[in-house]
């Protein structure tokens, strides 16, 4: 599912080195997608400009609105 935010949130850039954890913000207008099971509220694994990242879905969800995937 696809997202794009109203608002800029933070996010988690997934490394492959697991005790590095970055944080990042995804600008406003960024398009995010998230898995099409992802739960209620809690982090996911998202992917945004390419990039895997967590993000919490319940912020996905309420700041931004659902867009449809362009096809060619």
């Amino acid at each position: 599912m696809l997202y794009a935010l109203g608002q800029r949130l933070s996010a988690i850039a997934v490394s492959p080195a697991p005790a590095k954890k970055t944080i990042l913000f995804v600008p406003e207008g960024a398009v995010v997608e998230i898995p099409h099971d992802a739960p209620e509220c809690g982090l996911v694994q998202a992917i945004w400009e390419g990039k895997p990242i967590e993000i919490f879905v319940e912020d996905v969800r309420e700041r931004g609105h659902e867009v449809q995937a362009a096809h060619p």
